[in-house]
């Protein structure tokens, strides 16, 4: 009997050590879908900053030109355009309740700034993070001969980019 039961434990034991030797798999095929959108966007690299510096009441016009500088996701769909506008092509700088006047032109200095969507100007680039990006020129000047108190002056100047 006790060789029975030795035997019958040897038997147990190479069946189970065997078991995996001979068992098969079915393989089972398990498709995942990874997703991703990308959302159309563009982010200003050099905003709007027009520094006259000194202003001399008795000299000439004041006049400064500075470029804004942004970067958009690539649209999909041929023709996709980018546009700026701002929201005042110029004003009053204050000082307190002192102003120093001032205009915002395009490059030409001819043509005020867009300052709606319905006006804004068509600005040719290259979109993606690797492109070149978008550049618009903003000419500035001050007047001569405004009879402006010594000071620091400053106003706000929003700018939009539309695509």
């Amino acid at each position: 009997m006790k060789r029975s039961v030795i035997l019958a434990t040897a038997t147990l034991a190479v069946s189970l050590f065997a078991l995996p030797m001979f068992a098969t798999t079915v393989p089972s095929v398990n498709t995942n879908n990874v997703t991703a959108n990308v959302v159309g966007s563009c982010k200003w690299i050099t905003p709007l900053t027009m520094a006259f510096g000194s202003y001399d009441p008795f000299a000439a016009v004041s006049t400064t030109t500075t470029s804004v500088n942004f970067k958009c996701v690539k649209l999909t769909t041929v023709g996709d355009t980018y546009k700026v506008w701002f929201s005042k092509s110029g004003g009053n700088m204050l000082n307190g309740a002192l102003t120093l006047a001032y205009t915002l032109t395009d490059s030409t200095g001819t043509t005020a700034l867009p300052i709606t969507a319905g006006t804004a100007v068509l600005v040719v680039g290259v979109p993606g993070l690797a492109g070149a990006g978008y550049s618009y020129t903003v000419k500035g000047s001050i007047t001569a001969g405004q009879d402006a108190t010594v000071g620091a002056y400053s106003d706000t100047v929003t700018s939009n980019i539309e695509y």
